[in-house]
């Protein structure tokens, strides 16, 4: 989230005021570095925003604890339901009872192949959690960027082939947050929020 905040605010200088909330390392499944059952509600006080743009879950795959007080591993269909339901709690609290709207980006693949178990989970959970709210949208990076579940590292845009992906192969370039955030700013506008 770090390069496509910062792209999205020099590209909306003149029409919104964009507030970086950025929390490196963090994720659904971790409580460690943040707790996600409580940030958005903390971040809806503080900052009352017109829509939410979050860009999350690379880092997740840690077992998560269900309601029932299961612990469950990655990645399976348990997993993905108690992922969901997080996901969809937070999308929830950033609509702000419809008075705001939620864009979430799920993950594109990662170069290293052991990441791909947790990163299908992940946008499964995604996917499943934004049924039927309104207001609130799925930007699919995975086939944005590796199209088919293939890792690339450049694509072309625009005519002209460009490096996507930073070195650790996870996260995005500039290059690769610019043109994530022309999908962000598409939907901005779809709500009607820019």
């Amino acid at each position: 989230m770090e390069s496509v905040d910062a792209v999205l605010g020099d590209r909306l200088t003149d029409r919104a005021r964009v507030r970086s909330d950025v929390h490196p390392g963090s994720g659904l499944t971790k409580t460690f570095f943040v707790n996600w059952s409580k940030l958005p509600a903390s971040q809806m006080r503080r900052y009352r925003p017109a829509a939410t743009v979050v860009f999350l879950g690379t880092n997740d795959g840690s077992p998560l604890a269900t309601a029932g007080g299961d612990v469950v591993p990655c990645c399976g269909e348990q997993w993905i339901a108690e992922y969901a339901h997080r996901v969809r709690r937070a999308m929830k609290t950033y609509l702000r009872r419809r008075a705001g709207a939620v864009i979430w980006m799920n993950v594109p693949a990662a170069k290293d192949p052991r990441r791909k178990p947790s990163n299908d989970a992940v946008n499964a959970g995604v996917a499943r959690a934004v049924a039927g709210l309104h207001r609130a949208a799925v930007l699919d990076m995975a086939a944005l960027f590796t199209p088919g579940g293939v890792y690339r590292e450049y694509m072309t845009d625009r005519g002209v082939r460009v490096r996507v992906r930073q070195a650790d192969g996870v996260h995005l370039s500039t290059a690769g947050a610019s043109i994530a955030v022309r999908a962000v700013l598409a939907q901005l506008e779809r709500f009607g929020v820019v």
